[in-house]
């Protein structure tokens, strides 16, 4: 996400990785109460952790998260839905599921064999080509006189 932390003048900042909704609310300028709709309305997007008493903690990529809906809403003027479906896909396509990584983990394996083989096809018929010498006779037939 593109948003950087910036804080209101004269909260000091916290060096902890959770924060509660109050400390992100004073953080980002968004009211714990928008937050919370926020969550409700993409919850695939924004979902902070819940300690055992059921409070919320958001760490920084929450974070920066709620500091892009912002942005996207209040500059670019999208709507909530329009931001659900951007942030959802940009989720998407930052952490395949394991099992597309492992598939192109086994492709990128094959084709790496693949590349050895052709390059040492490649260079045992190069030193083929460079120790074979012609014939007096195939030297006439393929010598160029202009």
């Amino acid at each position: 996400m593109q948003a950087q932390l910036q804080e209101k003048p004269g909260a000091a900042v916290e060096q902890e990785n959770a924060l509660t909704i109050r400390r992100v609310s004073d953080l980002t300028g968004v009211p714990p109460h928008t937050l919370r709709f926020w969550e409700r309305v993409m919850p695939h997007v924004l979902k902070p952790q819940r300690t055992a008493g059921g409070q919320r903690r958001y760490d920084r990529q929450a974070v920066e998260c709620v500091l892009e809906i912002k942005r996207l809403s209040e500059v670019h003027g999208y709507s909530l839905a329009a931001i659900g479906r951007r942030l959802k896909a940009e989720v998407a396509f930052s952490s395949p599921p394991p099992s597309v990584s492992r598939e192109v983990d086994i492709r990128s394996d094959l084709i790496d064999s693949i590349v050895l083989e052709i390059t040492a096809l490649l260079k045992e018929r190069l030193l083929r080509f460079l120790q074979y010498s012609p014939s007096e006779n195939e030297q006439e037939q393929t010598s160029y006189e202009p």
